[in-house]
């Protein structure tokens, strides 16, 4: 899927604007022929370049060899050969370097990248995109800009950042739109299409897909002509609506056939094998596949050649003719020897396994599924240690930032808590300094005990209220201060540093107040005040989130006391997720499941690194509150992040 993503936009931009550079139209005929020679067919490709690099070295016309090197450079990356495709793009950089804004060197540098993703290596990758960002902004290259834009969708689509990825999709797509670019705006479509059909939102794919076609039709692209339809085609697979979708990948393979077009028509009958399997058109599912088989062994990519042998044993299995689906699924798995496609490993072993099992070859049977487990446990582990490595070689450089970071924040909570402890010292002696004074002035020696009861009882409950008084009491008073301090600073420069220090101590206050307790917890259900949280945290960093509670009448569930306290977790996993976890995007879910009710807290970060990472006072106070609500927390690090599991007992939340 990447691949054709890709695919869509190399080889089309410098066409733009050919026919002014070079006049001749000879030249420009070539280009185009070399153009679409460049996507499949190798000889021509090399014999056509040859003849306009010659032409472009006689004339010293150096756009002509850009142009021509381009165009072979995109078609060592159609073929894989990602190591001669790096070095065509980077001299293609070098002979335009003295222009500034030169859009093909622009776009070479973006093919650059797409090779790094390509070999995955997303991490180098994402650096040079946001380098490449600043530099095309700067230069005022649209198309360039177009396709960093695209470049990084694809980047955070890769590590499952799809709000992400559709931000930097749509972003791409207005300014093709603006500019009047039709093909990006169209190509752009399939990519947000591919977006939503993989986030299961077939409709709306639906109709980006088809938008994207009639484009392509009105711009007489073929390559994005034919990609759409392939699109539309799973789309309908998807939905199970097998007659559309044969309809048009029916068109997808008359199409490609015509311009001839192999990788494209060998995928187009695959895809209409697996519409007539589902219908249980056995006999044309096979011929389907056979048309693919015959096409696909002519492409240089080995894992093209082994669907189609997978095809042919499901369908033999599904037929119920098991040896023959052995007989299949043995030549895919062969060809899968010493390679990395472990997806058509599991479909292997799993069609071996289950015709085994029908023939009572349990011995087999059970090597199979045996084998089966082990690459899907094995996928699962590769998808996890990637993304852990991916994230280690960051955290490496950044660690002894961190630790210094961390220490002055120790020193700055404890002066803020010194602050906190004489302001609260002083306003208890406040306190009980009017006190006194009332009791002696207003009650007679013979109720002095009953009084003095009275005044404790005042001072426990006044010890109660200071979360709400500290913002407006306190808060009023320091800044009255703070106003005093302003009026002298002008006289003497040295009370500055006194008037911040002031302004920082009464933020520090208000935000202690709201900490102590959000004032609106208490006017709106539980489920506002969380989104109310998010929203605001939302807008103040660039962190996604997605709230799913799934409970019915949740306030029936939860005493003051508990909502206080889920509240306080749920802040809290926010907190550890904005200082520590480098993340970008967090999911909350909260469900029933009979008596009990489910928090889970996801995101996307890093996870927790080290073991000394738990015994943080955020980590800690979480804790805290599970305990007291009797719940049970379960924390796990996942190749997407960190993942929080709390429990609770019905009967504990309403107490």
């Amino acid at each position: 899927m990447y691949t054709y993503k890709v695919a869509y936009l190399i080889g089309f931009f410098t066409l733009l604007y050919h026919h002014q550079i070079y006049g001749q139209k000879a030249i420009y005929d070539s280009l185009n022929a070399l153009k679409e020679y460049a996507y499949l067919q190798p000889q021509k490709t090399i014999d056509l370049a040859h003849w306009l690099l010659q032409t472009a070295d006689k004339n010293n016309n150096i756009p002509l060899k850009q142009a021509v090197l381009f165009h072979v450079a995109n078609h060592y990356y159609f073929t894989i050969q990602y190591t001669k495709a790096d070095s065509l793009y980077e001299e293609v950089i070098k002979l335009g370097k003295n222009t500034s804004k030169d859009t093909l060197s622009n776009l070479c540098k973006v093919r650059k990248v797409y090779v790094l993703q390509s070999l995955d290596k997303w991490e180098e990758a994402y650096q040079m995109l946001h380098k490449q960002l600043i530099e095309i902004q700067q230069v005022k290259d649209t198309t360039a800009w177009i396709s960093v834009l695209n470049a990084l969708g694809l980047q955070h689509e890769h590590h499952y950042l799809q709000d992400s990825a559709l931000f930097y999709y749509k972003k791409a797509l207005k300014l093709a739109e603006k500019s009047n670019d039709e093909y990006q705006y169209a190509y752009l479509l399939n990519n947000i299409g591919l977006l939503k059909y993989q986030g299961q939102h077939h409709s709306q794919a639906e109709q980006d897909f088809k938008e994207s076609y009639q484009k392509a039709i009105k711009i007489k692209h073929i390559r994005l002509q034919l990609h759409a339809l392939n699109n539309l085609g799973i789309t309908y697979i998807a939905q199970r609506k097998l007659d559309s979708a044969i309809f048009y990948l029916e068109i997808f393979a008359k199409t490609s056939k015509k311009y001839n077009y192999i990788r494209e028509t060998g995928i187009a009958y695959h895809n209409l094998a697996r519409c007539y399997q589902e219908k249980g058109q056995y006999n044309e599912a096979l011929r389907c596949f056979d048309s693919s088989a015959a096409l696909i062994k002519l492409l240089p990519e080995k894992i093209y050649s082994i669907r189609p042998f997978n095809g042919y044993a499901s369908v033999y299995q599904t037929m119920g003719r098991h040896k023959e689906a052995i007989l299949y699924a043995e030549k895919a798995l062969k060809l899968c020897e010493n390679t990395n496609y472990i997806e058509d490993l599991i479909l292997a072993h799993q069609t071996l396994a289950l015709s085994h099992e029908a023939l009572k070859n349990y011995e087999k049977a059970l090597h199979h599924y045996k084998e089966f487990k082990r690459f899907s446990d094995s996928l699962q582990t590769l998808n996890r240690q990637k993304l852990i490595a991916e994230y280690q070689a960051q955290y490496q450089v950044e660690k002894k930032e961190k630790e210094i970071q961390k220490l002055e924040k120790q020193r700055q909570v404890q002066r803020f808590k010194n602050h906190v402890a004489l302001l609260s010292i002083s306003f208890l002696a406040i306190l009980l300094v009017i006190s006194i004074y009332v009791y002696y002035s207003r009650q007679k020696r013979k109720s002095k005990e009953q009084y003095a009861q009275k005044l404790t009882l005042s001072i426990e409950e006044e010890r109660s209220r200071i979360a709400k008084e500290l913002h407006d009491e306190v808060g009023q008073i320091l800044s009255a201060v703070k106003n005093k301090i302003h009026l002298y600073s002008k006289e003497n420069s040295q009370l500055n540093d006194t008037e911040s220090q002031l302004s920082d101590a009464i933020e520090q206050i208000r935000t202690i107040a709201q900490t102590l307790y959000p004032p609106y917890l208490r006017k709106v259900n539980f489920e506002k005040a969380i989104e109310t949280l998010l929203q605001r945290i939302k807008e103040n960093s660039q962190l996604f989130y997605t709230l799913e509670i799934t409970v019915e009448n949740l306030e029936t569930w939860l005493s003051e006391n508990s909502k206080l306290h889920l509240y306080r977790i749920i802040q809290e996993c926010l907190n550890n997720t904005l200082k520590h976890a480098e993340a970008n995007a967090v999911k909350i879910t909260i469900e029933q499941k009979q008596d009990k009710l489910y928090l889970v807290y996801q995101d996307n970060g890093k996870g927790i690194q080290q073991k000394s990472q738990l015994n943080g006072m955020g980590m800690l106070s979480i804790q805290e509150r599970v305990r007291i609500l009797k719940g049970n927390m379960e924390l796990k690090n996942t190749e997407k992040g960190i993942k929080l599991q709390f429990t609770f007992q019905k009967e504990h939340l309403c107490l």
